[in-house]
């Protein structure tokens, strides 16, 4: 396993970069968000990488920081994504946000980035999302205003389209009603769908 790589850089374009170590030229897949960090050619620089085995042989894939790495290990273990699909997230989501994104359940978000349909976003998240939750806390994702039937009505609001700042309002909006204390996420989706129908 190759767990970085530390040497001359060679070349930096269309996705792949070339790093000279003491001589021996490694050819790295990298995302837009990796190859824009790159120093100028002739300069050091270290890219922590993964080793992707396939049919077709083996490739190598290189992050300029090692949470961008993590992030990767946990993206490529979800069934349908592959390593190009999580280096085009990490390329259009920085590491943080896109664990937020995750955490929070925001489909909608998430399915912005190029070739991820809505299919495929919101397997990341039933997959992803207890297991960022581990990494980041509630606060920080802005779940911690909600209970789990409030989060759960929020994730179920941002799957069927509708933002995070205008989901989280109109559920907020439900929960300061003096009522709405007990309902259930299916509950507090149709009435915070009523308050943003307006």
């Amino acid at each position: 396993m190759i767990s970085f790589l530390k040497g001359i850089l060679d070349s930096a374009q269309d996705e792949t970069i070339v790093i000279d170590v003491n001589g021996i030229g490694f050819s790295v897949q990298a995302g837009a968000a990796t190859i824009r960090r790159m120093p100028p050619i002739g300069h050091e620089v270290k890219l922590y990488t993964y080793l992707h085995s396939r049919e077709e042989g083996l490739s190598l894939y290189g992050f300029y920081e090692q949470n961008e790495l993590e992030i990767f290990r946990l993206l490529i273990g979800v069934a349908g994504v592959g390593p190009k699909a999580a280096t085009v997230l990490l390329s259009f989501f920085n590491p943080e946000q896109l664990k937020i994104t995750v955490a929070r359940g925001d489909v909608g978000t998430l399915k912005q980035a190029p070739g991820i349909g809505k299919k495929t976003a919101e397997r990341i998240i039933l997959e992803l999302k207890e297991k960022i939750l581990k990494i980041i806390p509630p606060e920080k994702a802005g779940l911690s205003d909600f209970n789990s039937e409030g989060n759960d009505a929020l994730a179920a609001l941002s799957t069927l389209g509708y933002s995070e700042a205008e989901a989280q309002k109109a559920i907020r909006q439900v929960l300061e009603e003096g009522a709405a204390t007990n309902l259930t996420s299916a509950e507090l989706v149709r009435a915070a769908l009523k308050k943003i129908g307006g």
